[in-house]
C-alpha cells in the first residue's frame, strides 16, 4: 500500500510541475503599458531559461556539426589535390633526373671523343642485351643508314665495350668484349712492363676475360691496367679494356691472368661507335 501511494504522490508532482510551467508561459505574454516586464513574466523566463539554453546548445552544435563536415570535406579536397600535385612533381623531377644524366653521359662521349682524337664516331643508344654463355652482345639504334660498318670498335668512357658484328638497316649488334667468340691483343698500361698477351671473353655467366699464354718471365701483377696493343686486330692501341683481378698458372713455363672488364655492360644506356676507325689487315 505504502508503495501505491508513493507513486500516486509522485505523478500529482509532476502534474503540478507541468501545470504550474504552463501557467508561467502564458503570463509571460502580459506586460505592462510602459513596456517594462511583469513579476510573473520575470518568473517564467527564469523558468524557461534553462529549457532555452538546451535547445540554444543543441542548435549551435548542429550547426556547428554542418560545418564541421563541410570543413573536413574541403580540407579532403585539398589533400586529394595535394596528392596529385606532388605525383606530377616526382614524375617531373624524375624526368629531368634523366635528362640530365643522358647530358652528362653525351659530354662524357665527346670528351672521350676529343681526347682520344676520333674525328668520325656517333653515339647509339642500347636497345637490347642478349647475354648467353657462348655468344654475348647487345644491339643499337645505328644501323647500314647511319653508315655503321663491320668491326667498327664500339667505346664508352669507361673503356672499350666491343665491336659492330652484325648489321640491319636501322640496328646493329655489337659483340662484346667478354664474349667467348671474341678475341683481340692486349698489353698491360705500366711504363716498365712488356706484356704481350692474347684477349679473351670467357664462357658461361661469368662476364670476364682471359689473358692466355702469357710467360713466366713476362712482368705482370695483380692491380695491372690491361689496354689494347693494337697489333693485328679490330681496336686501336691504347684503349682501357680492364684491370688484372688474379693471375693463374697454366704450365710450368705460361700462366694466365683473369682480367674485370673497366666497362659494366648492365649499365650502359649510350655508347660511341668510332666510324673512321679501319682494322689493319693482315697479308
Amino acid at each position: 500500500m505504502r508503495q501505491k501511494k508513493k507513486k500516486f504522490d509522485y505523478k500529482i508532482y509532476i502534474l503540478l510541475v507541468v501545470a504550474a510551467v504552463i501557467i508561467l508561459m502564458l503570463f509571460s505574454y502580459i506586460k505592462k503599458q510602459n513596456g517594462s516586464v511583469s513579476f510573473l513574466n520575470q518568473i517564467a523566463a527564469t523558468v524557461a531559461y534553462p529549457f532555452e539554453q538546451t535547445a540554444q546548445f543543441f542548435i549551435s552544435k548542429t550547426s556547428g556539426g554542418s560545418q564541421y563536415i563541410v570543413d573536413m570535406y574541403a580540407v579532403y579536397e585539398q589533400n586529394k589535390a595535394l596528392k596529385r600535385e606532388n605525383s606530377d612533381l616526382k614524375k617531373q623531377l624524375v624526368s629531368q633526373t634523366e635528362i640530365d644524366n643522358e647530358n652528362v653521359r653525351l659530354r662524357k662521349l665527346v670528351e672521350l671523343k676529343k681526347s682520344n682524337g676520333f674525328t668520325k664516331s656517333k653515339v647509339g643508344n642500347v636497345i637490347a642485351f642478349d647475354i648467353q654463355a657462348y655468344s654475348k652482345s647487345l644491339v643499337i639504334d645505328l644501323g647500314a643508314k647511319d653508315g655503321i660498318a663491320l668491326n667498327m670498335p664500339v667505346v664508352v668512357n669507361e673503356g672499350l665495350v666491343g665491336a659492330i658484328s652484325e648489321i640491319y638497316s636501322y640496328s646493329a649488334r655489337v659483340r662484346l668484349l667478354v664474349s667467348p667468340d671474341m678475341s683481340f691483343s692486349a698489353t698491360v698500361q705500366r711504363f716498365d712492363a712488356r706484356t704481350f698477351a692474347l684477349g679473351q671473353g670467357v664462357a658461361g655467366t661469368e662476364n670476364n676475360i682471359q689473358l692466355d699464354n702469357i710467360p713466366q718471365n713476362i712482368d705482370i701483377v695483380k692491380g695491372d691496367r690491361v689496354v689494347t696493343r693494337g697489333l693485328g686486330g679490330m681496336f686501336p692501341k691504347g684503349l682501357l679494356i680492364g684491370e688484372v683481378v688474379e693471375i693463374s698458372d697454366t704450365s710450368g713455363y705460361l700462366h694466365a691472368a683473369k682480367v674485370k672488364p673497366a666497362v659494366n655492360i648492365y649499365s650502359l644506356e649510350q655508347v660511341l661507335v668510332i666510324t673512321d676507325y679501319v682494322a689493319p689487315r693482315i697479308n
